[in-house]
Protein backbone atom coordinates (compact mmCIF):
# COMPACT_ATOMS: atom_id res chain seq x y z
CA UNK A 1 0.00 0.00 0.00
CA UNK A 2 1.06 3.74 -0.96
CA UNK A 3 1.02 4.41 3.05
CA UNK A 4 -1.20 7.33 3.94
CA UNK A 5 0.81 7.68 7.11
CA UNK A 6 -2.05 8.02 9.74
CA UNK A 7 -2.12 5.82 12.75
CA UNK A 8 -5.48 7.49 13.50
CA UNK A 9 -7.28 9.76 11.10
CA UNK A 10 -8.86 13.17 13.36
CA UNK A 11 -10.00 16.39 11.86
CA UNK A 12 -9.10 19.07 14.41
CA UNK A 13 -10.57 21.54 12.64
CA UNK A 14 -13.82 20.47 13.40
CA UNK A 15 -13.33 18.71 16.97
CA UNK A 16 -14.82 19.96 19.75
CA UNK A 17 -11.60 18.62 21.01
CA UNK A 18 -12.15 14.98 21.66
CA UNK A 19 -9.04 13.14 22.89
CA UNK A 20 -7.59 11.49 20.44
CA UNK A 21 -4.81 9.08 20.20
CA UNK A 22 -1.77 10.54 19.30
CA UNK A 23 1.26 11.48 20.36
CA UNK A 24 2.12 12.66 23.62
CA UNK A 25 5.02 14.84 24.10
CA UNK A 26 7.66 13.18 24.66
CA UNK A 27 9.48 13.29 28.28
CA UNK A 28 12.76 11.60 27.82
CA UNK A 29 16.67 13.40 27.51
CA UNK A 30 16.64 15.36 23.95
CA UNK A 31 19.51 13.92 21.33
CA UNK A 32 20.98 16.49 19.71
CA UNK A 33 18.55 17.40 16.79
CA UNK A 34 15.39 16.26 19.41
CA UNK A 35 13.16 18.13 21.61
CA UNK A 36 12.85 16.52 25.13
CA UNK A 37 11.13 17.99 28.21
CA UNK A 38 11.00 21.93 26.81
CA UNK A 39 14.40 23.51 28.19
CA UNK A 40 14.34 26.86 27.98
CA UNK A 41 18.05 28.41 27.07
CA UNK A 42 20.38 31.73 26.39
CA UNK A 43 21.86 34.57 27.08
CA UNK A 44 20.28 35.22 30.22
CA UNK A 45 18.48 31.69 30.61
CA UNK A 46 15.26 33.56 29.94
CA UNK A 47 14.60 32.50 26.61
CA UNK A 48 15.67 29.59 24.25
CA UNK A 49 16.59 32.15 22.00
CA UNK A 50 18.93 34.32 23.87
CA UNK A 51 16.04 37.50 24.36
CA UNK A 52 16.21 38.63 28.10
CA UNK A 53 12.77 39.16 27.66
CA UNK A 54 11.30 36.60 25.74
CA UNK A 55 12.18 38.24 22.40
CA UNK A 56 14.68 36.49 19.99
CA UNK A 57 17.95 38.09 20.07
CA UNK A 58 19.68 39.78 16.88
CA UNK A 59 22.08 37.83 14.65
CA UNK A 60 23.54 37.60 11.63
CA UNK A 61 24.46 34.28 11.22
CA UNK A 62 23.06 30.62 12.48
CA UNK A 63 26.35 30.13 13.40
CA UNK A 64 25.65 32.79 16.33
CA UNK A 65 22.29 31.16 17.07
CA UNK A 66 23.28 27.45 17.85
CA UNK A 67 26.23 29.17 20.16
CA UNK A 68 24.16 30.91 21.98
CA UNK A 69 21.73 28.21 22.35
CA UNK A 70 23.40 25.02 21.96
CA UNK A 71 22.66 21.93 19.88
CA UNK A 72 19.63 20.69 22.39
CA UNK A 73 17.41 23.62 22.01
CA UNK A 74 18.58 24.85 18.55
CA UNK A 75 17.78 28.09 17.23
CA UNK A 76 18.26 29.71 13.36
CA UNK A 77 19.28 33.14 12.29
CA UNK A 78 15.80 33.74 10.53
CA UNK A 79 14.96 37.56 9.21
CA UNK A 80 17.97 39.02 11.65
CA UNK A 81 16.56 36.95 14.66
CA UNK A 82 17.47 33.67 16.45
CA UNK A 83 14.33 31.73 16.24
CA UNK A 84 14.30 28.34 17.96
CA UNK A 85 14.13 25.19 15.87
CA UNK A 86 12.05 23.32 18.80
CA UNK A 87 8.14 23.68 19.86
CA UNK A 88 6.67 20.55 22.05
CA UNK A 89 4.73 20.71 19.03
CA UNK A 90 7.99 21.25 16.81
CA UNK A 91 9.96 18.38 18.15
CA UNK A 92 12.80 16.91 15.17
CA UNK A 93 14.83 18.57 12.99
CA UNK A 94 15.94 16.52 9.80
CA UNK A 95 18.65 15.51 8.44
CA UNK A 96 19.35 13.39 11.89
CA UNK A 97 22.11 11.03 9.48
CA UNK A 98 25.33 11.75 10.66
CA UNK A 99 23.70 14.97 12.44
CA UNK A 100 23.98 16.43 8.76
CA UNK A 101 21.92 19.16 10.14
CA UNK A 102 24.17 21.15 12.27
CA UNK A 103 26.81 20.86 9.56
CA UNK A 104 24.46 22.28 7.13
CA UNK A 105 22.78 24.80 9.78
CA UNK A 106 26.15 25.73 11.05
CA UNK A 107 28.54 25.80 7.82
CA UNK A 108 26.17 26.87 5.40
CA UNK A 109 26.39 29.40 2.72
CA UNK A 110 23.85 30.76 1.80
CA UNK A 111 21.60 30.34 5.08
CA UNK A 112 20.14 26.75 4.18
CA UNK A 113 16.32 26.28 2.95
CA UNK A 114 14.62 25.11 5.98
CA UNK A 115 11.58 23.35 5.45
CA UNK A 116 7.99 22.36 7.88
CA UNK A 117 7.12 18.92 8.31
CA UNK A 118 3.83 17.46 9.86
CA UNK A 119 3.72 13.56 10.14
CA UNK A 120 3.76 10.88 12.44
CA UNK A 121 5.83 11.86 15.74
CA UNK A 122 5.96 8.42 17.85
CA UNK A 123 7.51 8.81 21.17
CA UNK A 124 11.14 7.81 20.04
CA UNK A 125 10.24 10.98 17.77
CA UNK A 126 12.10 9.85 14.65
CA UNK A 127 9.76 7.84 13.13
CA UNK A 128 9.66 5.71 10.17
CA UNK A 129 7.85 8.72 7.80
CA UNK A 130 10.31 11.05 9.17
CA UNK A 131 12.94 8.70 7.87
CA UNK A 132 11.88 8.75 4.54
CA UNK A 133 11.99 12.55 4.66
CA UNK A 134 15.65 12.52 6.10
CA UNK A 135 16.76 9.86 3.46
CA UNK A 136 15.73 12.57 0.69
CA UNK A 137 17.28 15.18 2.25
CA UNK A 138 20.46 13.35 3.25
CA UNK A 139 20.67 12.18 -0.58
CA UNK A 140 20.67 15.76 -1.85
CA UNK A 141 23.20 16.69 0.92
CA UNK A 142 26.25 13.65 0.08
CA UNK A 143 25.56 13.75 -3.68
CA UNK A 144 25.12 17.33 -4.59
CA UNK A 145 25.59 19.47 -1.62
CA UNK A 146 22.79 21.12 -1.33
CA UNK A 147 20.40 22.75 -4.27
CA UNK A 148 21.63 25.44 -6.62
CA UNK A 149 22.30 28.93 -4.66
CA UNK A 150 23.65 32.38 -6.19
CA UNK A 151 27.17 32.52 -7.52
CA UNK A 152 27.31 29.06 -7.88
CA UNK A 153 27.06 28.12 -4.57
CA UNK A 154 25.03 25.00 -3.03
CA UNK A 155 22.15 25.68 -0.35
CA UNK A 156 21.89 22.84 2.36
CA UNK A 157 18.03 22.01 3.02
CA UNK A 158 16.79 20.87 6.17
CA UNK A 159 13.28 19.90 7.72
CA UNK A 160 11.52 21.03 11.00
CA UNK A 161 9.40 18.23 12.31
CA UNK A 162 5.94 19.03 13.88
CA UNK A 163 3.06 16.33 14.73
CA UNK A 164 0.26 16.11 12.72
CA UNK A 165 -2.38 15.10 15.78
CA UNK A 166 -3.12 16.99 18.38
CA UNK A 167 -4.87 17.06 21.66
CA UNK A 168 -6.53 20.50 21.08
CA UNK A 169 -6.91 23.29 18.25
CA UNK A 170 -4.61 25.28 20.13
CA UNK A 171 -2.02 22.87 19.68
CA UNK A 172 -2.05 22.63 15.96
CA UNK A 173 -2.30 26.82 15.93
CA UNK A 174 0.77 26.76 17.95
CA UNK A 175 2.82 24.69 15.07
CA UNK A 176 1.35 26.50 11.81
CA UNK A 177 2.61 29.69 13.54
CA UNK A 178 6.06 28.17 14.59
CA UNK A 179 6.56 27.16 10.83
CA UNK A 180 4.41 30.20 9.00
CA UNK A 181 6.00 32.87 11.19
CA UNK A 182 9.13 32.08 13.18
CA UNK A 183 10.80 29.77 10.77
CA UNK A 184 8.88 31.57 7.87
CA UNK A 185 9.15 28.58 5.64
CA UNK A 186 8.10 28.30 1.67
CA UNK A 187 7.10 24.77 1.60
CA UNK A 188 5.94 22.24 3.99
CA UNK A 189 5.61 18.62 3.12
CA UNK A 190 1.93 17.55 4.68
CA UNK A 191 0.73 14.74 6.39
CA UNK A 192 -2.88 15.52 6.98
CA UNK A 193 -6.36 14.55 6.35
CA UNK A 194 -7.82 17.22 4.07
CA UNK A 195 -9.97 19.01 6.66
CA UNK A 196 -6.77 19.52 8.62
CA UNK A 197 -4.96 20.56 5.57
CA UNK A 198 -7.59 22.99 4.58
CA UNK A 199 -7.21 24.60 7.89
CA UNK A 200 -3.26 25.22 8.09
CA UNK A 201 -3.70 26.61 4.76
CA UNK A 202 -6.29 28.56 5.48
CA UNK A 203 -4.58 29.61 8.89
CA UNK A 204 -1.71 30.92 7.46
CA UNK A 205 -0.69 29.12 4.15
CA UNK A 206 -2.51 30.98 1.57
CA UNK A 207 -1.77 34.53 3.22
CA UNK A 208 2.28 33.18 3.83
CA UNK A 209 2.33 32.07 0.49
CA UNK A 210 3.76 28.14 1.68
CA UNK A 211 3.35 25.27 -0.81
CA UNK A 212 2.42 22.31 0.76
CA UNK A 213 3.43 18.79 -1.17
CA UNK A 214 0.91 16.46 0.68
CA UNK A 215 1.85 12.70 0.85
CA UNK A 216 -2.10 11.90 0.90
CA UNK A 217 -4.67 11.60 -1.65
CA UNK A 218 -5.78 14.49 -3.91
CA UNK A 219 -9.04 16.65 -2.29
CA UNK A 220 -11.22 18.12 -4.68
CA UNK A 221 -12.85 21.19 -2.78
CA UNK A 222 -8.61 21.81 -1.63
CA UNK A 223 -7.40 21.69 -5.06
CA UNK A 224 -10.67 24.66 -5.84
CA UNK A 225 -8.99 27.14 -3.47
CA UNK A 226 -5.33 26.35 -3.37
CA UNK A 227 -4.35 28.75 -6.46
CA UNK A 228 -1.26 26.14 -7.11
CA UNK A 229 0.22 26.02 -3.49
CA UNK A 230 -0.91 22.35 -2.81
CA UNK A 231 0.59 19.03 -4.71
CA UNK A 232 -0.73 15.77 -3.94
CA UNK A 233 1.20 12.54 -4.05
CA UNK A 234 -1.93 10.37 -4.16
CA UNK A 235 -4.54 10.48 -6.27
CA UNK A 236 -8.20 11.26 -5.07
CA UNK A 237 -11.38 9.21 -4.35
CA UNK A 238 -12.42 10.58 -7.75
CA UNK A 239 -10.17 8.93 -9.60
CA UNK A 240 -9.93 5.90 -7.05
CA UNK A 241 -13.19 5.16 -7.94
CA UNK A 242 -12.82 4.79 -11.55
CA UNK A 243 -11.57 1.19 -10.73
CA UNK A 244 -14.42 0.10 -9.10
CA UNK A 245 -16.85 0.50 -12.30
CA UNK A 246 -15.13 -2.53 -13.87
CA UNK A 247 -13.92 -4.45 -10.93
CA UNK A 248 -18.05 -4.38 -9.64
CA UNK A 249 -18.77 -5.61 -13.17
CA UNK A 250 -15.71 -8.73 -12.71
CA UNK A 251 -16.96 -9.42 -9.37
CA UNK A 252 -20.78 -9.99 -10.94
CA UNK A 253 -19.52 -12.38 -13.39
CA UNK A 254 -17.98 -14.09 -10.94
CA UNK A 255 -20.38 -14.49 -8.70
CA UNK A 256 -22.57 -15.76 -11.86
CA UNK A 257 -19.91 -18.36 -12.98
CA UNK A 258 -19.50 -19.54 -9.88
CA UNK A 259 -22.90 -20.24 -9.03
CA UNK A 260 -23.43 -17.73 -6.16
CA UNK A 261 -26.03 -15.97 -8.07
CA UNK A 262 -28.10 -16.93 -10.91
CA UNK A 263 -27.87 -15.54 -14.57
CA UNK A 264 -31.48 -14.28 -14.93
CA UNK A 265 -30.76 -12.86 -11.29
CA UNK A 266 -30.23 -8.91 -10.82
CA UNK A 267 -28.04 -7.93 -8.69
CA UNK A 268 -28.09 -6.35 -5.53
CA UNK A 269 -25.44 -4.20 -4.38
CA UNK A 270 -24.56 -2.26 -0.88
CA UNK A 271 -22.36 0.75 -0.80
CA UNK A 272 -21.25 1.41 3.11
CA UNK A 273 -19.36 4.61 3.26
CA UNK A 274 -17.92 6.33 6.03
CA UNK A 275 -19.01 10.40 5.23
CA UNK A 276 -16.65 11.72 7.70
CA UNK A 277 -13.72 11.35 5.60
CA UNK A 278 -13.36 13.58 3.20
CA UNK A 279 -11.57 10.94 0.12
CA UNK A 280 -13.97 8.04 1.10
CA UNK A 281 -16.99 10.61 0.86
CA UNK A 282 -15.91 11.80 -2.62
CA UNK A 283 -15.32 8.11 -3.57
CA UNK A 284 -18.46 6.93 -2.46
CA UNK A 285 -20.42 10.54 -4.65
CA UNK A 286 -17.81 9.22 -7.65
CA UNK A 287 -19.91 5.95 -7.37
CA UNK A 288 -23.19 6.67 -7.12
CA UNK A 289 -23.11 9.37 -9.78
CA UNK A 290 -22.03 7.13 -12.76
CA UNK A 291 -19.03 4.80 -12.16
CA UNK A 292 -21.36 1.86 -11.05
CA UNK A 293 -23.59 0.16 -13.16
CA UNK A 294 -25.99 -1.96 -11.19
CA UNK A 295 -28.26 -4.43 -13.81
CA UNK A 296 -28.02 -1.85 -16.39
CA UNK A 297 -28.14 1.27 -14.57
CA UNK A 298 -26.31 3.53 -12.36
CA UNK A 299 -26.42 3.23 -9.20
CA UNK A 300 -28.57 6.44 -8.49
CA UNK A 301 -31.31 5.38 -11.43
CA UNK A 302 -31.27 1.98 -9.43
CA UNK A 303 -34.34 1.36 -7.54
CA UNK A 304 -33.90 0.37 -3.54
CA UNK A 305 -34.59 -3.32 -4.32
CA UNK A 306 -31.40 -3.65 -6.27
CA UNK A 307 -28.78 -0.87 -4.88
CA UNK A 308 -28.70 0.17 -1.15
CA UNK A 309 -26.30 3.15 0.26
CA UNK A 310 -25.49 2.57 3.95
CA UNK A 311 -23.39 5.80 6.05
CA UNK A 312 -21.13 5.38 9.12
CA UNK A 313 -19.96 7.29 11.47
CA UNK A 314 -15.44 5.65 11.15
CA UNK A 315 -14.41 4.24 14.40
CA UNK A 316 -11.04 5.97 13.50
CA UNK A 317 -12.56 9.50 14.59
CA UNK A 318 -14.70 8.34 17.32
CA UNK A 319 -13.14 8.83 20.92
CA UNK A 320 -15.57 5.40 21.67
CA UNK A 321 -16.44 3.01 18.99
CA UNK A 322 -19.74 3.95 17.33
CA UNK A 323 -22.69 1.75 17.24
CA UNK A 324 -23.29 0.28 13.78
CA UNK A 325 -26.15 -2.25 14.69
CA UNK A 326 -28.77 -0.75 12.98
CA UNK A 327 -26.43 -0.21 9.73
CA UNK A 328 -25.70 -3.90 10.28
CA UNK A 329 -29.49 -4.81 10.01
CA UNK A 330 -30.01 -2.33 7.38
CA UNK A 331 -27.03 -4.71 5.64
CA UNK A 332 -28.58 -7.63 6.88
CA UNK A 333 -32.30 -7.29 5.72
CA UNK A 334 -31.09 -6.19 2.31
CA UNK A 335 -28.98 -9.18 1.53
CA UNK A 336 -26.43 -7.95 -1.17
CA UNK A 337 -24.29 -9.66 -3.03
CA UNK A 338 -21.83 -7.36 -3.07
CA UNK A 339 -20.67 -5.09 -0.23
CA UNK A 340 -18.43 -2.31 -1.52
CA UNK A 341 -16.63 -0.16 1.57
CA UNK A 342 -15.98 3.12 1.10
CA UNK A 343 -14.83 3.27 4.74
CA UNK A 344 -12.36 2.90 7.01
CA UNK A 345 -11.43 0.23 9.68
CA UNK A 346 -14.49 -0.43 11.21
CA UNK A 347 -15.48 -2.23 7.93
CA UNK A 348 -13.26 -5.27 8.78
CA UNK A 349 -13.32 -5.33 12.28
CA UNK A 350 -17.07 -4.83 13.02
CA UNK A 351 -19.29 -4.49 9.63
CA UNK A 352 -18.10 -7.74 7.83
CA UNK A 353 -18.02 -10.15 11.28
CA UNK A 354 -21.53 -9.31 12.14
CA UNK A 355 -22.80 -10.15 8.38
CA UNK A 356 -20.59 -13.50 8.30
CA UNK A 357 -21.69 -14.33 11.73
CA UNK A 358 -25.19 -13.55 11.33
CA UNK A 359 -26.05 -14.59 8.16
CA UNK A 360 -23.17 -17.25 6.80
CA UNK A 361 -25.27 -18.13 4.19
CA UNK A 362 -24.87 -14.64 2.47
CA UNK A 363 -21.98 -15.10 1.44
CA UNK A 364 -21.76 -11.67 -0.19
CA UNK A 365 -18.03 -10.47 -2.22
CA UNK A 366 -16.42 -7.30 -0.50
CA UNK A 367 -14.77 -4.49 -2.51
CA UNK A 368 -12.30 -2.91 -0.33
CA UNK A 369 -11.10 0.78 0.22
CA UNK A 370 -7.46 1.79 0.56
CA UNK A 371 -8.14 1.40 4.38
CA UNK A 372 -7.87 -2.24 4.36
CA UNK A 373 -4.73 -3.08 2.50
CA UNK A 374 -2.96 -3.89 5.59
CA UNK A 375 -1.86 -7.01 7.22
CA UNK A 376 -2.71 -5.84 10.53
CA UNK A 377 -5.73 -5.09 9.45
CA UNK A 378 -6.89 -8.37 7.57
CA UNK A 379 -5.22 -10.86 9.48
CA UNK A 380 -7.37 -10.96 13.08
CA UNK A 381 -10.10 -10.99 10.46
CA UNK A 382 -8.85 -13.83 7.84
CA UNK A 383 -7.91 -15.52 11.12
CA UNK A 384 -11.91 -15.93 12.45
CA UNK A 385 -13.28 -16.34 8.43
CA UNK A 386 -10.47 -18.29 6.83
CA UNK A 387 -11.92 -18.64 3.52
CA UNK A 388 -13.29 -15.55 3.34
CA UNK A 389 -10.24 -14.03 1.39
CA UNK A 390 -12.03 -15.93 -2.05
CA UNK A 391 -14.63 -13.36 -1.69
CA UNK A 392 -12.52 -9.75 -1.39
CA UNK A 393 -10.85 -7.37 -3.55
CA UNK A 394 -9.61 -4.01 -2.78
CA UNK A 395 -8.64 -1.01 -4.84
CA UNK A 396 -6.00 1.15 -4.02
CA UNK A 397 -3.44 3.75 -4.90
CA UNK A 398 -1.21 2.95 -8.19
CA UNK A 399 2.43 2.10 -7.30
CA UNK A 400 4.39 2.39 -10.12
CA UNK A 401 3.89 -0.45 -13.24
CA UNK A 402 8.16 -0.42 -13.30
CA UNK A 403 9.63 -1.14 -9.97
CA UNK A 404 13.05 -0.53 -10.60
CA UNK A 405 13.00 2.90 -8.79
CA UNK A 406 10.56 1.78 -6.08
CA UNK A 407 12.91 -1.29 -5.45
CA UNK A 408 16.00 0.59 -5.41
CA UNK A 409 14.74 3.36 -3.22
CA UNK A 410 14.05 0.48 -0.49
CA UNK A 411 17.02 -1.13 -0.62
CA UNK A 412 18.78 2.18 -0.08
CA UNK A 413 16.19 2.77 2.72
CA UNK A 414 16.87 -0.49 4.30
CA UNK A 415 20.51 0.19 4.08
CA UNK A 416 20.32 3.74 5.85
CA UNK A 417 17.28 2.56 8.73
CA UNK A 418 18.22 -1.17 9.46
CA UNK A 419 16.17 -1.26 12.30
CA UNK A 420 13.11 -0.51 11.02
CA UNK A 421 10.63 -3.40 10.43
CA UNK A 422 9.78 -4.41 7.26
CA UNK A 423 6.58 -4.13 7.84
CA UNK A 424 6.42 -0.73 8.65
CA UNK A 425 9.16 0.29 6.13
CA UNK A 426 7.48 -0.76 2.80
CA UNK A 427 5.03 1.05 0.89
CA UNK A 428 5.98 4.34 1.79
CA UNK A 429 7.19 5.61 -1.42
CA UNK A 430 4.46 8.30 -1.52
CA UNK A 431 6.29 10.23 1.02
CA UNK A 432 9.85 9.59 -0.18
CA UNK A 433 8.59 10.96 -3.59
CA UNK A 434 6.80 14.12 -1.68
CA UNK A 435 10.43 15.17 -0.49
CA UNK A 436 11.93 14.51 -3.53
CA UNK A 437 9.33 17.04 -5.28
CA UNK A 438 9.74 19.61 -3.10
CA UNK A 439 13.56 19.80 -3.69
CA UNK A 440 13.67 19.62 -6.96
CA UNK A 441 10.71 22.26 -6.71
CA UNK A 442 13.39 24.25 -4.95
CA UNK A 443 16.11 23.76 -7.64
CA UNK A 444 13.87 24.75 -10.75
CA UNK A 445 12.64 27.51 -8.41
CA UNK A 446 16.11 29.03 -9.43
CA UNK A 447 19.13 30.35 -7.46
CA UNK A 448 17.15 33.17 -5.62
CA UNK A 449 16.90 34.17 -2.11
CA UNK A 450 14.34 33.73 -0.39
CA UNK A 451 12.11 31.21 -1.61
CA UNK A 452 8.30 31.73 -2.05
CA UNK A 453 5.54 28.62 -1.85
CA UNK A 454 4.24 30.48 -5.05
CA UNK A 455 8.13 30.41 -6.32
CA UNK A 456 8.31 26.35 -5.42
CA UNK A 457 4.79 25.70 -7.37
CA UNK A 458 6.18 27.41 -10.62
CA UNK A 459 9.08 24.94 -10.31
CA UNK A 460 6.85 22.06 -9.59
CA UNK A 461 5.55 22.46 -12.85
CA UNK A 462 8.55 22.51 -14.39
CA UNK A 463 9.89 18.57 -13.52
CA UNK A 464 5.86 17.49 -14.91
CA UNK A 465 7.01 17.82 -18.75
CA UNK A 466 10.57 18.15 -20.90
CA UNK A 467 12.53 17.23 -23.35
CA UNK A 468 15.07 15.17 -20.33
CA UNK A 469 14.03 12.37 -18.48
CA UNK A 470 15.53 12.42 -14.48
CA UNK A 471 14.84 10.07 -11.56
CA UNK A 472 14.51 10.64 -7.93
CA UNK A 473 17.35 9.02 -6.38
CA UNK A 474 21.01 10.66 -5.26
CA UNK A 475 22.64 9.77 -8.89
CA UNK A 476 21.07 12.38 -10.86
CA UNK A 477 21.12 15.63 -9.17
CA UNK A 478 24.13 17.01 -11.06
CA UNK A 479 23.05 16.64 -14.35
CA UNK A 480 19.08 17.02 -13.53
CA UNK A 481 20.72 20.86 -11.81
CA UNK A 482 22.77 21.21 -14.78
CA UNK A 483 19.17 20.84 -16.86
CA UNK A 484 17.16 22.67 -15.23
CA UNK A 485 19.81 25.58 -14.65
CA UNK A 486 18.94 26.74 -18.00
CA UNK A 487 15.87 30.04 -18.43
CA UNK A 488 12.99 28.69 -19.08
CA UNK A 489 13.89 24.73 -19.12
CA UNK A 490 11.80 21.70 -17.75
CA UNK A 491 12.58 18.15 -17.28
CA UNK A 492 10.35 14.88 -16.61
CA UNK A 493 10.80 13.81 -12.90
CA UNK A 494 10.14 10.91 -12.48
CA UNK A 495 9.37 9.17 -8.88
CA UNK A 496 9.20 5.39 -7.27
CA UNK A 497 5.42 5.83 -7.97
CA UNK A 498 6.10 6.36 -11.29
CA UNK A 499 5.82 9.31 -13.96
CA UNK A 500 4.64 12.64 -12.64
CA UNK A 501 0.95 12.35 -13.46
CA UNK A 502 0.07 15.92 -12.03
CA UNK A 503 -2.52 18.33 -12.97
CA UNK A 504 -0.45 21.07 -13.45
CA UNK A 505 -3.88 23.68 -12.50
CA UNK A 506 -4.78 21.46 -9.35
CA UNK A 507 -1.73 19.96 -8.50
CA UNK A 508 -3.81 16.62 -8.17
CA UNK A 509 -2.28 13.25 -9.41
CA UNK A 510 -4.19 11.59 -11.89
CA UNK A 511 -3.85 8.27 -11.31
CA UNK A 512 -6.50 5.40 -11.53
CA UNK A 513 -6.51 2.81 -8.48
CA UNK A 514 -5.05 -0.41 -9.11
CA UNK A 515 -6.81 -3.80 -7.60
CA UNK A 516 -5.42 -6.11 -4.19
CA UNK A 517 -6.13 -9.06 -3.21
CA UNK A 518 -5.35 -11.85 -0.20
CA UNK A 519 -4.67 -14.98 -0.86
CA UNK A 520 -5.20 -18.34 1.23
CA UNK A 521 -1.78 -17.55 3.26
CA UNK A 522 -3.21 -14.34 3.83
CA UNK A 523 -0.59 -12.36 1.60
CA UNK A 524 -1.27 -9.30 0.05
CA UNK A 525 -0.90 -9.25 -3.23
CA UNK A 526 -0.89 -5.58 -4.51
CA UNK A 527 -1.10 -3.45 -7.91
CA UNK A 528 -2.40 -7.13 -9.75
CA UNK A 529 -5.05 -5.62 -12.08
CA UNK A 530 -4.72 -1.91 -13.39
CA UNK A 531 -7.00 0.05 -15.52
CA UNK A 532 -6.34 0.22 -19.76
CA UNK A 533 -6.97 3.03 -21.76
CA UNK A 534 -10.45 1.97 -22.57
CA UNK A 535 -11.36 1.25 -19.36
CA UNK A 536 -10.47 -2.45 -19.11
CA UNK A 537 -9.05 -4.24 -15.89
CA UNK A 538 -5.60 -5.82 -16.99
CA UNK A 539 -2.84 -7.96 -15.58
CA UNK A 540 -2.83 -11.08 -13.16
CA UNK A 541 -4.83 -11.95 -10.39
CA UNK A 542 -3.11 -14.93 -8.11
CA UNK A 543 -5.42 -14.94 -4.87
CA UNK A 544 -8.25 -17.26 -6.55
CA UNK A 545 -9.94 -17.85 -9.29
CA UNK A 546 -11.43 -14.64 -10.52
CA UNK A 547 -12.18 -15.87 -13.55
CA UNK A 548 -11.16 -13.19 -17.16
CA UNK A 549 -12.37 -10.02 -17.26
Amino acid sequence: MRSRGLGLVVSVSALSCNAMLGISDTTHRADAGYAGQHVDSGTTGADATGGSTGTPAACRTNAECLDRTGEYAPSACIAGLCQKLFTPECPLVLPQTERRWVDNLRHADPDPLILGVFTDVPPELFGVFSKNYDLALTEVSRAAGGIPAPDGKRRSVLAVVCKNIYDTTDEFDRAIDHLADDLQVPGILAVLEASDLEYAFRRKGRDHDILFMSALEADRALSQISDGLIWFMLSGGEELALTYGPLLDRSVKHLRESGRLAQDEPVRVALVTTDDVRMLSSLSSALTDGILQINGHSARQTSDDYFRAVSIASSDLASQVPDYTAATRLLLDFSPHVVIGAATDEFLTTIIPALEAEAPELQPFYLLSPWHDKPSRLGPLLVDFPQLYARMAGVNFAAAADRTLYDDYQARFNAAFPNSSSSDSRGLENHYDAAYYMIYAAAAAGAKLPLAGSDLSDGMRRLLSGPVTFSVGPDDFPPAFVALDAPGSSIVLNGTMGPPNFDPQTGARREPGTVWCVDEQRVIHDDMLRLDTDGHLTGTFPCFDFGEP
